[in-house]
């Protein structure tokens, strides 16, 4: 959205006496802001009849699909508040980019893409597999990934709705109870993080920054499209909503270090308590190899494609989070950290061996092949928490 008109100075030149009223308005103004926890973004919000929308929030770089949305619009939206953080940042102190998402509970689709049944209870009862592509983009996961990251970057986030799609219509319904903290947040010049189907419709997460009286009544930037991309009405309401609150003071970031990566550790070791019964480390590699060994039926190439690119994204995103920190910490805090990031390299340059094609998908012999290669990243991510957790130790 773009405003359609622009303030234009008069041409009468301003004497000393007349522009200091001006400033001070200005700064009473301001300071009203800063007193109500809310910040001088507010001034670009812009209205135009019941339109309602937020200039300048920060795009994506470039458009990439080498980003996790999620952490991606998160980072965005901080920054959009000016908190001192970034994409890498976020990923790192939310737990995304050493986690490995699975879940034993979820639907069973067959063949034909539909779903024919629920894991586990009808396993072997019906032809049809789990959606392992759609374990690591879990919505329903996000608010274990959300609690830290706000209280290092110094701001209080808060969580609407659900992550399930209940239907059209119930999601309309759903959408009711959180129109009004929805509304208040971007009459406010803050941008909210939303889960739903995004404007690009690639993706399910986009940065919302305006809002009308259509249907649905939110829009949305897709935090993927790079610096041009224009904010679009949403296909849907949201499922989910992330609104950023009051400003908080932010923690000490050598002591977020070591929370963070306590978090990275336990995530890893599968002791963080997840909805839905989601594993996030040794076990949920345990859980793919497994799947991938069931090949009758095989399920779809396109779902371990997923698996890979998404673990792809976060160990990259591991890497420069931890070379990041080793700058600012000591020894042996630092080598600690540069001896993990060798083990997540050499995880990223693995990946790059998976094959995911159709052919090795539906054979024993392909499917053996990256189920042995799960095996080998659960070992040598195992080696990188252990590293992780030295570092933690480290950190006074």
């Amino acid at each position: 959205m773009s405003a359609s008109h622009s303030h234009r100075l008069g041409s009468a030149p301003f004497s000393d006496s007349a522009l200091w009223p001006a400033i001070t308005r200005i700064a009473a103004v301001v300071l009203m802001f800063c007193m109500a926890g809310c910040s001088p973004q507010t001034m670009h919000v812009q209205r135009e009849g019941d339109r309602v929308w937020i200039e300048r929030v920060p795009r994506g770089e470039s458009k990439t699909n080498r980003v996790d949305p999620f952490g991606q619009s998160l980072a965005l939206a901080l920054t959009n508040l000016g908190h001192a953080t970034d994409y890498q940042t976020v990923m790192g102190d939310s737990g995304m980019a050493f986690i490995m998402q699975a879940s034993e509970v979820g639907p069973l689709i067959g063949p034909d893409g539909k779903k024919v049944g629920h894991a586990p209870k009808d396993l072997g009862k019906v032809v049809g597999r789990r959606d392992v592509g759609w374990w690591p983009l879990a919505t329903e996961c996000a608010p274990t990934y959300v609690q830290f990251v706000g209280r290092a970057a110094g701001r209080e986030l808060r969580l609407l709705g659900r992550a399930d799609y209940p239907g059209p219509e119930r999601l309309a319904a759903r959408y009711k109870k959180m129109h009004g903290d929805l509304v208040a947040s971007i009459d406010s010049g803050r941008p909210i993080v939303i889960s739903g189907r995004c404007p690009c419709d690639g993706c399910f997460w986009s940065v919302a920054v305006g809002y009308d009286k259509g249907d649905p009544p939110l829009w949305s930037v897709c935090s993927l499209g790079g610096p041009h991309t224009q904010a679009k009405r949403m296909a849907d309401y949201p499922w989910l909503a992330i609104i950023l609150d009051d400003q908080i003071e932010p923690m000490d970031r050598r002591l977020a270090d070591r929370q963070a990566l306590r978090h990275a550790v336990a995530l890893a070791r599968d002791q963080v308590k997840m909805p839905n019964n989601f594993l996030t480390g040794q076990r949920a590699y345990a859980l793919w190899a497994g799947e991938l060994r069931q090949i009758d039926p095989p399920d779809q190439p396109r779902w371990h494609a997923n698996v890979v690119a998404n673990l792809s994204v976060r160990r990259r995103a591991a890497v420069d989070y931890l070379q990041t920190m080793s700058r600012r910490q000591d020894d042996p805090t630092s080598a600690c950290l540069l001896g993990a990031v060798e083990r997540y390299n050499e995880a990223l340059h693995l990946l790059k061996t998976a094959n995911t094609s159709r052919q090795a998908m539906t054979s024993a012999d392909g499917r053996e092949t990256l189920a042995q290669l799960a095996e080998r990243l659960a070992g040598i991510e195992a080696q990188a928490a252990s590293k992780l957790a030295q570092a933690a130790a480290t950190i006074r």
